[in-house]
């Protein structure tokens, strides 16, 4: 009787290598600033799982950097921290990927390349209904906080005060807010001028305080604007303003509605 042949276990395994024939090229996410310079004027579109960096010159855009990303695109944000000559970028992928990244022009091969400067492998929360109208972020202009938006009625924040956190993953606290649909949200600029004009200590400490305005839409799809106060030592939000949004037709604005 013959014996049964063994068979080696990798005998029958198929191995796949998956390349993108065609690079992406829908824009997903850009913005402008200076990041390859302190005096340059830089375009950054995020394309899917790449990020292109361009250089705006007399000629028009050229190209400088172009980086793959293990992830899609979701949020860019340029921002400056205090005593830095140049923009640090944001980047904030579906999967609840974050890093800051910083530009250097010579790398260890002689070429440009890009340097974590901060990352979180994983955002996420164990519980929570993921956002249907896209993740946000937002960086207060005196980089004081960073404010993501991933979960239905909950923002995340990370607090800058201290600067640029290392490259170990950045602490984040959770905020709860009432609005549902949040459609944008960005950081106002400080007030520094009108808490000075009002005299008053409280005044002058609630403009020192980052401030959130948030745009949402409600149950009866009417939209509104919300600001947010937030106390970075209690790890808080207060509500300071509300107002709807309305929209005018070209018609009403030339006739001074």
């Amino acid at each position: 009787m013959a014996q049964p042949m063994a068979v080696d276990a990798y005998a029958g395994c198929i191995f796949n290598y998956c390349v993108t024939a065609h690079k992406p090229t829908a824009v997903r996410q850009c913005v402008v600033g200076s990041f390859t310079s302190g005096s340059d004027v830089n375009l950054i579109i995020g394309r899917s799982t790449q990020i292109d960096i361009q250089l705006l010159t007399p000629e028009g855009l050229k190209g400088v950097l172009t980086v793959p990303l293990y992830g899609v695109v979701s949020a860019l944000n340029l921002f400056r921290p205090k005593n830095a000559s140049k923009d640090l970028l944001l980047v904030l992928t579906e999967h609840y990927k974050f890093t800051i990244l910083e530009f250097n022009p010579s790398g260890p091969g002689g070429g440009p390349e890009l340097i974590t400067r901060a990352e979180a492998k994983d955002v996420r929360d164990a519980i929570g209904r993921p956002v249907e109208a896209g993740q946000l972020a937002a960086v207060d202009p005196d980089c004081r906080a960073i404010a993501l938006h991933l979960y239905d009625g909950q923002l995340k924040i990370l607090q800058l005060e201290d600067g640029i956190p290392s490259r170990a993953a950045p602490e984040f606290y959770n905020l709860r807010v009432e609005e549902l649909s949040i459609i944008d949200l960005t950081f106002l600029a400080p007030s520094s001028a009108n808490a000075a004009a009002a005299g008053s200590s409280a005044a002058a400490a609630a403009g020192a305080k980052p401030v959130l305005a948030v745009l949402y839409e409600d149950n009866k799809q009417a939209r509104h604007v919300k600001t947010y106060t937030l106390n970075l030592q209690a790890k808080v939000g207060s509500c300071k303003h509300r107002a709807r949004a309305t929209c005018y037709s070209q018609q009403q604005q030339q006739q001074g509605c």
